[in-house]
């Protein structure tokens, strides 16, 4: 991991595409331990890039992936949400919801560099986020002001195959675009569910 004052400019990937392989990672998990993405080679990822951990246009769509956890499960689809804060962080901010899966904190950004995530003021200030923010503002209340990652940050998902490879790369044009559920879910009814025999 980079050191928080690295001298070093940062280098941001470009963005990837659907048939690149997924570049691994191995980060810590707010559960305890450390997850490594190529782990989790023979079943399908749902791969989430969030802001920061008390996020207003994260947190409602996370409710959202909560609620869908079961139904992907069931899929043979692994969710993996990665955040821009520092590991304490979490609990107070995406932890609150208990996710039932890997939440995994990125504060140096490596991870979210070598997949091309990039940072847009307009994005941030776009009007269409208002309506999700009014829900995250209700969620976290004003602990949603906390600057604990990088507040100009456009959000990105990543659909990955069993095999490791993209099969869809969205990365955010403004704050709370988000892949639509009914997309992630006709992904996961074409993924093979291994046979757990």
């Amino acid at each position: 991991m980079r050191p928080q004052n690295a001298a070093a400019p940062r280098e941001v990937a470009d963005a990837l595409k659907a048939g690149q392989a997924a570049p691994d990672f191995c980060l810590p998990d707010l559960a305890g331990g450390e997850l490594r993405l190529s782990a989790l080679r023979g079943q399908p990822v749902w791969l989430v890039f969030n802001r920061q951990s008390t996020c207003a246009m994260c947190n409602p769509h996370h409710a959202k992936i909560i609620a869908m956890h079961e139904l992907l499960r069931a899929r043979g689809v692994q969710i993996v949400s990665v955040w821009g804060s520092p590991l304490e962080d979490l609990s107070s901010g995406i932890g609150r919801q208990r996710p039932p899966y890997p939440v995994l904190a990125d504060p140096n950004d490596e991870t979210y560099d070598r997949y091309g995530l990039r940072m847009s003021l307009k994005g941030t200030l776009d009007p269409r986020n208002l309506s999700t923010m009014i829900q995250g503002f209700r969620m976290m209340g004003a602990s949603a002001l906390k600057d604990d990652g990088e507040l100009l940050r456009m959000p990105a998902e990543f659909l990955i195959g069993a095999d490791g490879v993209i099969e869809t790369a969205h990365y955010n044009s403004y704050g709370s675009d988000w892949l639509p559920m009914e997309r992630v879910l006709s992904w996961a009814d074409q993924q093979t569910v291994p046979d757990r025999h």
